[in-house]
C-alpha cells in the first residue's frame, strides 16, 4: 500500500514504520500517535530535516503538523514517509 493511502487509512501503522526506520520503538510511536498526535510527527519531521540539512523552520514544521492539523497531518506524514524511503534507498540509513 502506498504512503498516501496508508497515511489516510492507518496513520498509526505508517508512523510506527517510520519510527522503526529511524531506529525508534514502534510501541512508543503508537502510544504517541493516539488520535493522530501531531507532537510525535513534529519530532520526526524536525529530526529528519536537521539530520539531512533540509531547509525549513521550526515554525513551518509546527504549522504543518499542528497548526493546520485537520487538513495537513496525513499529507505531512506521507511526505515524511517518502523522504525516509528516499534517504534509505540512496544512503542506506536514516
Amino acid at each position: 500500500m502506498g504512503s498516501c493511502c496508508l497515511a489516510c487509512c492507518c496513520p498509526c501503522c505508517l508512523q510506527c514504520g517510520l519510527a522503526q526506520d529511524m531506529g525508534e520503538s514502534c510501541c512508543e510511536a503508537c502510544l504517541y500517535n493516539v488520535c493522530c498526535n501531531p507532537g510525535a510527527l513534529f519530532g520526526m519531521r524536525v529530526y529528519i530535516r536537521g539530520k539531512e540539512n533540509i531547509r525549513g523552520s521550526l515554525c513551518n514544521d509546527f504549522n504543518l503538523t499542528g497548526g493546520c492539523f485537520s487538513c495537513c497531518y496525513c499529507c505531512v506524514l506521507a511526505q515524511l514517509a517518502r523522504e525516509v524511503k528516499y534517504i534509505k534507498s540512496t544512503k542506506g540509513y536514516v
